[in-house]
């Protein structure tokens, strides 16, 4: 039995051998579930850090959300403020025009009316002239026939 003598001598090396490797291999999966430990604590560590940044983006983003919006509605209020001013502002600017060629057609029409007033005063004015000379002559006509001719020669009236 020596054969079984050595069997029992491998049996027991492949023994220790066993315990061997299963101690190592026990202070391996100690090692490694340490690592996923720390691994996992240090995952969940960063994921309660994201959701907080996260949750601090997301009421950034709603108060930036309610500002655009009251700016919003402040820019539409000031467009149709505006709106009307500029509406306003082009009615005056039309209702100068029409006065401003109301007036250019006042002066044109005095123009007119002060050319034919000039006119009209000129033929009066020449017609009264014209008269008054014709009076003049008719008086010294009937001076002339009258009384004759007295005074120096070469001085007429």
């Amino acid at each position: 039995t020596s054969k079984g003598k050595h069997l029992e001598h491998t049996v027991e090396a492949l023994s220790l051998e066993i315990s061997k490797l299963s101690d190592e291999h026990r202070d391996v999966e100690h090692t490694l579930r340490k690592k996923k430990a720390k691994a996992e604590a240090d995952l969940a560590q960063y994921i309660s850090k994201y959701d907080l940044d996260m949750q601090a983006k997301q009421e950034e983003i709603t108060k930036m959300e309610k500002l655009m919006e009251e700016e919003l509605q402040l820019l539409n209020e000031l467009q149709e403020h505006f709106n009307k001013i500029d509406a306003n502002n082009s009615q005056i600017e039309e209702e100068e025009r029409l006065l401003q060629a109301i007036l250019r057609r006042e002066q044109k029409a005095d123009e007119i009316m002060f050319a034919a007033a000039a006119q009209i005063q000129k033929v009066v004015r020449g017609r009264q002239t014209r008269a008054d000379f014709a009076k003049l002559l008719a008086k010294k006509r009937k001076k002339g026939k009258k009384k004759g001719k007295k005074g120096k020669k070469g001085k007429k009236k």
